[in-house]
């Protein structure tokens, strides 16, 4: 279900998105420590994109990513989620990123 929530973030539908991330929290207690890592990082996403302007959330964001990889480095998908977080916002798809976006 975070994964169904980023899709639906990534088609600009905040709300099915917020409804797919609370399925995936409901059933969060079930999954491995990485998935609910997972879930977190949607949440924490999803708190930046609903106040976009909102700087310190995306610095939030990006905070709990890099915290996240230091506890899981070889996790190729957090690391393609950090890159799209060095957009100027939480709603980074991986299209506006800089140089901080290539490792």
């Amino acid at each position: 279900m975070s994964a169904l929530a980023g899709a639906y973030s990534g088609l600009e539908d905040q709300g099915a998105a917020q409804s797919a991330l609370g399925k995936a929290q409901a059933l969060a207690a079930n999954l491995s420590e990485r998935e609910r890592l997972r879930v977190s990082l949607r949440a924490t996403q999803l708190e930046a994109i609903n106040d976009i302007l909102n700087n310190s959330k995306h610095q939030a964001y990006k905070a709990a990513i890099d915290a996240a990889l230091t506890k899981y480095p070889d996790d190729s998908e957090l690391w393609l989620l950090r890159g799209n977080a060095e957009e100027p916002t939480g709603a980074g798809r991986g299209q506006r990123g800089l140089v901080g976006a290539v490792a």
